[in-house]
């Protein structure tokens, strides 16, 4: 009686049969299940998203993109549910009605309305479930580094060993906001394709352009500006000789940064103080060549250095956009630390992971890290062997005297060898320049050289007091150690 009451267009008859009329095949009444569930997750979610907003960029995959393309889906499921009701019903001699009738005696539409209801209300809550899961998934570093991207097998070695172990990747990698999830997609997208077809770069490319500025991502942990003060820094080093002769080096690094008076002092000062003082142009990618350097004075103006072959090539080198100075320009491996295989061999020496009391080990072991190897599995054997023939061969009273710290410091050799190697990459040592410091790479020295000057003859310093004091180079025992401990 109250169906007849209303008005025709009210009748729940004429409201429903529309949708029952899509939903004739199973394909179609799936398809407008998922654009029914689809959508009203989708409300829900941006309702959230536009009135608190979230932190986490990579959140965004559950209502810009999951969501989305299962709504797509349900639309394109319908028409197509449509087209195979009427092909069988063709098939079978059936002319159909524009609108079938709505009658809630007829088990079929009533099997159609509970089918429609049920899917939607389950598919709403699994929807967003599977979709958080996947994207808190996805953004883990297991993910980027094994799981999906197994291309990115030598970064996600160097990951686990490095200082931001415990940060995930989309902290670095990834800017903040809609902007950074937006060009995180479009990369990750191309990303995809390249390794599904095989077309990815051996080695990965390394450069900075690929990451959000750092103050969207370093300076949320790091704070160049704080004044940091000086840093006593030991760097422990072992001789080519018989006896491994441990020596010392000692500096007094001036971090600096914001004084309290609101001067701008050492490294971290001169180079980021005030938003950024420094702009330079590169001659490549890797930004190992700065032909043209731009610093901001403390008046506002701007002072240009260049390289002699810059200056005597009359501008025409081909440069890269300028780029303001930040932290990865200098700390441009934090989380990706490819070592040179001296330092690996200083640093496991230091440890006692390669003892010192084997004869020539620190001659020894350079010689056989650095060797041609063919791939991963063929290091393990070779290496471990011809260690071991060494000292059977030259030494085999003190191969016999300490088997065990042989076979440790082969396995050790081993392990060097296979987190910064990477044959099937061709990654070698090297591969990836390392611009903290000048001891391995030019670093500093890209533009600390004495060779960029300005247009009155002002160059840029080499002095090295500007970034550190030298207070003990190469010694066994550096008196300034002894006088520091003496004091404590």
């Amino acid at each position: 009686m109250l169906f007849h009451s209303l008005p025709d267009r009210f009748h729940l008859r004429n409201l429903v049969s529309p949708l029952l009329w899509l939903c004739g095949h199973r394909v179609g009444a799936l398809g407008v299940a998922l654009t029914t569930a689809s959508f009203t997750a989708m409300m829900v979610f941006w309702w959230e998203a536009f009135n608190h907003g979230s932190s986490n960029p990579y959140v965004g995959i559950v209502g810009f993109l999951i969501l989305p393309a299962l709504f797509l889906l349900g639309l394109i499921l319908i028409p197509i549910g449509v087209l195979l009701r009427r092909r069988r019903q063709r098939r079978a001699g059936v002319v159909e009605p524009q609108k079938p009738a709505f009658d809630w005696q007829d088990a079929q539409v009533r099997r159609t309305v509970y089918f429609v209801g049920l899917m939607t209300a389950i598919n709403i809550p699994i929807l967003l479930v599977a979709t958080y899961q996947s994207t808190v998934y996805v953004e883990s570093a297991q993910f980027c580094g094994t799981t999906c991207h197994r291309v990115m097998q030598p970064e996600f070695t160097t990951y686990q060993r490095s200082p931001h172990a415990r940060v995930e990747c989309l902290d670095c990698h990834t800017g903040p906001g809609a902007p950074g999830f937006v060009q995180s997609k479009i990369s990750g997208a191309y990303q995809v394709f390249a390794t599904t077809f095989d077309l990815f770069p051996r080695p990965i490319s390394a450069p900075p352009e690929n990451l959000p500025p750092a103050r969207e991502t370093c300076e949320q942990c790091h704070w160049p500006e704080k004044f940091s003060g000086d840093k006593l820094l030991v760097k422990t080093q072992f001789e080519e000789d018989e006896e491994n002769t441990m020596t010392k080096t000692v500096l007094l690094m001036h971090i600096g940064g914001r004084h309290s008076n609101g001067a701008y002092v050492g490294i971290h000062g001169a180079h980021l103080g005030d938003g950024g003082r420094v702009t330079y142009r590169a001659a490549d990618e890797k930004r190992e060549s700065i032909p043209w350097i731009g610093y901001r004075n403390e008046d506002g103006s701007l002072t240009e250095y260049v390289s002699k072959e810059y200056a005597e090539d009359q501008g025409n080198l081909s440069l890269q956009e300028p780029r303001t100075m930040d932290c990865i320009d200098c700390h441009n491996r934090p989380a990706h630390p490819f070592l040179p295989p001296e330092e690996e061999i200083h640093e496991a020496m230091s440890s006692g992971l390669i003892d010192p009391i084997l004869p020539y080990a620190r001659k020894i072991a350079k010689e056989i890290l650095t060797q041609g190897y063919r791939d991963h599995s063929d290091t393990a054997g070779k290496i471990a062997a011809g260690w071991e023939e060494y000292y059977q061969t030259h030494y085999p009273a003190v191969f016999e005297a300490h088997r065990a710290k042989v076979d440790r410091a082969a396995a050790t050799l081993v392990d060097i060898y296979q987190r910064n190697v990477f044959p099937s990459m061709n990654i070698n040592w090297g591969t990836y320049p390392d611009h903290k410091g000048h001891t391995n790479f030019p670093g500093c020295y890209r533009c600390h050289d004495g060779d960029h000057a300005s247009t009155d003859g002002r160059t840029i310093t080499q002095d090295c007091f500007a970034c550190h004091n030298l207070l003990a180079m190469e010694e066994p025992n550096p008196s300034i150690l002894e006088e520091l401990q003496a004091g404590l």
